[in-house]
């Protein structure tokens, strides 16, 4: 299949949606939290973000090629996954109210894994020309760019450091901070388990001796 016979099917599935201003003051507020957003910012944000909806689960960026978009993440859940050697390694679970951006956005180069969007996930997407383009009329926004990526960084630190420690305390630290896959099973247990360096076996049992002590609901 020619690559843009994929990006035709792609489009099929995540499809331009109307904006939701809710939403949308979400994520300037999780910005202004990190770091001051400057007004004419601010305007330029709210005029060029685009609003997706994903109306069937694939793969958004392929391992492999550029990823030339930064994503919102206002409800549902992305999955950012790699093969090496025919293994699955899943690297991250995001969820609502979370960015998801990656080295290949800031860096142009090709991307060292894949983006997963599940199923009745709405986005809000800024692509890379729109962001340098925001850099360079607003210098501002590119200390922003940096103290935002100190941020991910800070979160991913204390989240490894959590499922490191693997068993019950990674368990409920997960489901704790994504309540909706907690019987939703969007993303299947193979994925969560994957994630929390786990078997699915392990994963199943903890979290139902969790449920039945009454710390999962």
């Amino acid at each position: 299949m020619t690559l843009n016979k994929k990006q035709k099917i792609k489009k099929k599935k995540l499809k331009d949606a109307e904006m939701s201003k809710p939403a949308l003051d979400r994520l300037i507020n999780l910005l202004k939290s990190i770091d001051p957003l400057e007004h004419r910012a601010e305007i330029f944000l709210r005029g060029i973000m685009k609003p997706k909806f994903c109306v069937e689960t694939h793969d958004l960026h392929e391992q492999g090629t550029r990823i030339d978009e930064s994503y919102f993440i206002s409800t549902g859940y992305m999955l950012i996954y790699y093969i090496e050697n025919g293994v699955k390694y899943v690297l991250r679970i995001c969820g609502p109210d979370e960015i998801v951006s990656a080295n290949s956005f800031l860096t142009g180069l090709k991307s060292k894994y894949s983006i997963k969007v599940f199923k009745d996930t709405y986005l809000l997407s800024i692509t890379e020309a729109q962001m340098e383009h925001l850099q360079k009329e607003i210098p501002s926004v590119a200390q922003l760019t940096l103290k935002t990526i100190r941020s991910f960084e800070e979160k991913e630190l204390e989240r490894n450091k959590i499922i490191s420690a693997g068993g019950q305390k990674s368990v409920l630290y997960f489901y704790k901070t994504y309540p909706g896959l907690l019987y939703s099973r969007i993303i299947g247990d193979d994925d969560i388990a994957n994630y929390l360096l786990m078997s699915r076996s392990n994963l199943s049992a903890l979290r139902n001796d969790l449920i039945r002590r009454g710390l999962l609901p």
